[in-house]
């Protein structure tokens, strides 16, 4: 994964920026999209043991990617210039400290339910399908900018 650009000089453009920060909501995106169809797979399979089992490995697998996507943003957040005066910066820099936040939010929601117990199928499938519909926000929140600063 490439490292934060540099914050940019109040007079540089920030198409550079902006795009590393659209490719890191990319990463995301496509971490939860691909957990969020394994966990509705999951929920279906006859062995909910297995899949249980086999989903909470993949749980530190996507854990590990958005906390490292969610570290390098939060990086770059803090280290923007505190007080911008062009209105369009200062707009951007809420809308990614705002998203941002939203998106760390909703995973903690999943981590509350996660991992569901091998042992109880019928919560089992209940909480992967809960974990599921928590990892479409994400989703969501990543194919719309606007969505997750409403």
């Amino acid at each position: 994964m490439v490292e934060s650009p540099a914050p940019p000089e109040k007079s540089e453009k920030r198409p550079i920026l902006d795009s590393w920060v659209f490719a890191r909501f990319d990463e995301i995106h496509a971490a939860a999209s691909r957990w969020r169809d394994e966990l509705i797979a999951a929920a279906e399979s006859p062995d909910t043991a297995q899949a249980v089992a086999a989903q909470i490995v993949r749980e530190l697998q996507i854990e590990a990617i958005l906390k490292a996507v969610f570290a390098k943003l939060r990086t770059l957040q803090t280290s923007l210039p505190l007080a911008p005066t062009d209105a369009d910066k200062v707009s951007q820099d809420e809308w990614l400290a705002g998203g941002l936040t939203d998106l760390e939010l909703i995973w903690q929601k999943i981590k509350n339910e996660w991992p569901p117990d091998p042992t109880k199928p019928a919560e089992a499938i209940a909480k992967m399908k809960a974990c599921a519909d928590c990892l479409d926000e994400i989703v969501f929140s990543c194919e719309d900018p606007d969505a997750s600063h409403q």
